[in-house]
């Protein structure tokens, strides 16, 4: 570890011992404290009910550094026990919660532009953070897609930010000094500090201020005057302690209902913390006698789990018939070179353990996919890869890639999609070529030819790239009567009990239909139940690398014709979430 860190890290200690409220005098021996709940839900958070992944920051930038993190020096990132730590350069650090993606170019994975927040259901935002020293943060959302129009952006009051390690709490509905916090939001973005210090976020949640997920805490045996009540991940006493909430005046004996109102602290645009406002977790939960210093610990820890999330394999945008398989006979699993119709401007090009590794040379990188027969474009419109480029994301140097198709020839009749923006890392990108920005024509009739162009470098840069694999897949479409099979994943994978559904629309509230289980599942091929192809079914699961998961199978029989969404309630015990797959399964006569 080199000097430096060390010496930052000595300062965070440092603040959070200076921070930290709770003295380390015992407790009246007659004094108690009673949980009157041990386990709860974490609540309803927005990145881990609608995006499916939690702003925990166990891992990298979604989608990557250079989107997500700005005025921040990259060489100090790091991601260690549950933090990001990082440096910000100047005054302005931001850190995009939710990316609202840039005018004109695809919609291609989970950000704001496909998933925006609906403000009137998320509004309480909290995180917890630790800061070298004194600062101020706000909070900024946006209502269009980058670059933004400066009346439709969102800004929050000014919040103080403490040295040392805190949990910050803002209720957006309550203060605004821009534009309040309505309508369906796309962008969310948090300015943590005002100055270069070093910071580390260790998690941040947008919830839904819900408070019917209560904790009661009961007292016994107190002295009376104010009593504060705190939370800690590490001890009962600890330095880390969040205060959660303070009762004035209290009795001997009493109840404090945490979570059952939003306590001002001190407005109430920065209010005490809910129960959701904390990562999942074991808590200790302890009460401060401020007159006396007595610290009274509870009689049992509090855990808050984890909701259970769920992720539909099938129906999704890469599940349904593929065109390679279906008609060329040879999905494009990018396993050999008969994938490749042509490749033009690489210096070199391969193919390895089932990816297309390229070294583009000009500013014109082509891939022609294999077309063995016009595509018909009613059928098949969901192009969906597996892809990433070595290297710093830079837009402007050339992180753009596109489709182009033609009918007779490229100079004649071609077609070509706005950029689709590409971003550091692995990343699965889908789009919808009958709905795409394009920049002449439209996806239709029967295309002879379909390119992919990875990037567009400017010289004399070139980039490494490389496909795992590529599909163009159309909808689910079934015979009522037939038996559909449905592929899903669960986190956790084990504990949890999924109640399937299919509805008209992706709203629960307004009436589902149960998928009755079926007492004995079908013998069938792994994945891709309805899909013939010339190669086998695991063939073709293995080659493009689709996830298994977890099988269910719905019996139509007797569904009117339509158009179905698959749903499902994921329940622990605890918490039951409830999720709707992307695409519908359509079903005819």
């Amino acid at each position: 570890m080199k000097t430096h860190t060390l010496s930052v890290l000595a300062l965070f200690l440092l603040a959070v011992i200076v921070y930290s409220k709770p003295p380390t005098t015992s407790a009246s021996p007659t004094a108690t404290l009673t949980l009157g709940a041990t386990v709860i839900s974490e609540g309803d958070d927005f990145a881990t009910r609608v995006l499916g992944i939690p702003w925990d920051m166990n891992g990298n930038p979604y989608p990557d550094f250079p989107t997500t993190l700005k005025n921040v020096d990259r060489n100090t990132f790091s991601v260690s026990n549950g933090f990001w730590n990082m440096t910000a350069t100047n005054n302005d650090a931001r850190i995009w919660l939710l990316w609202t993606g840039i005018q004109n170019t695809q919609k291609v994975l989970r950000m704001g532009d496909r998933f925006p927040i609906d403000a009137s259901k998320y509004k309480l935002l909290s995180f917890y953070m630790c800061s070298s020293a004194d600062s101020f943060a706000n909070v900024y959302w946006f209502y269009d897609r980058s670059p933004h129009d400066d009346p439709a952006n969102g800004i929050s009051n000014f919040l103080n930010v403490e040295a040392g390690c805190k949990l910050y709490v803002l209720e957006l509905t309550q203060g605004a000094s821009v534009n309040s916090w309505s309508g369906n939001v796309l962008g969310l973005r948090l300015d943590p500090v005002n100055s270069a210090i070093s910071f580390q976020i260790k998690w941040v949640r947008l919830t839904t201020a819900d408070t019917t997920n209560v904790v009661p805490l009961s007292w016994s045996g107190a002295p009376g005057g104010t009593l504060d009540f705190y939370i800690s991940p590490t001890g009962c006493g600890a330095n880390d302690g969040i205060l959660i909430g303070s009762v004035d005046n209290a009795p001997s004996s009493g109840t404090f209902n945490w979570g059952s109102a939003l306590q001002p602290n001190p407005s109430p645009d920065t209010p005490f913390p809910l129960p959701e406002s904390l990562e999942p977790g074991q808590y200790y939960v302890y009460m401060l006698d401020t007159a006396t210093g007595a610290v009274t610990c509870a009689n049992s820890q509090l855990e808050i789990r984890q909701a259970p999330i769920l992720v539909f394999h099938k129906p999704s945008f890469y599940s349904g018939p593929d065109y390679a398989s279906q008609v060329v006979g040879d999905p494009w699993g990018m396993s050999n070179a008969q994938d490749v119709q042509k490749a033009s401007n690489f210096s070199s090009l391969s193919f390895n353990n089932g990816i297309l590794q390229g070294v583009t040379s000009s500013n014109d990188p082509q891939i022609v996919l294999r077309v063995t027969q016009p595509i018909d474009t009613s059928k098949y419109k969901y192009a969906t890869f597996n892809f990433r480029v070595d290297g710093t994301q830079n837009v402007g140097q050339g992180w753009v890639q596109r489709f182009i198709w033609w009918y007779q020839g490229p100079t004649i009749d071609a077609v070509i999609t706005e950029d689709m923006i590409i971003y550091e890392g692995w990343h699965r990108y889908t789009v919808d070529l009958s709905t795409a920005f394009l920049e002449n024509g439209s996806w239709s009739g029967f295309p002879t030819t379909l390119r992919f162009d990875p990037a567009e470098p400017v010289p004399p840069l070139n980039l490494t790239i490389y496909l795992d694999y590529l599909t163009l897949t159309g909808d689910e479409i079934i015979t009522s009567g037939d038996l559909f099979e449905i592929v899903y994943e669960t986190e956790p994978a084990q504990g949890v009990t999924v109640t399937l559904y299919y509805d008209t629309d992706t709203n629960p509230d307004n009436g589902r239909t149960l998928i009755p289980p079926l007492p004995q599942q079908p013998s069938v091929g792994p994945f891709l139940l309805y899909l013939p192809v010339i190669k086998s079914i695991s063939a073709f699961a293995s080659e493009i690398g689709l996830p298994s998961g977890e099988r269910a199978y719905w019996d139509t029989t007797g569904v009117p014709a339509g158009t179905y969404y698959i749903s499902a309630d994921v329940s622990d015990g605890v918490t039951t979430t409830t999720w709707y797959s992307e695409l519908p399964v359509i079903i005819i006569d």
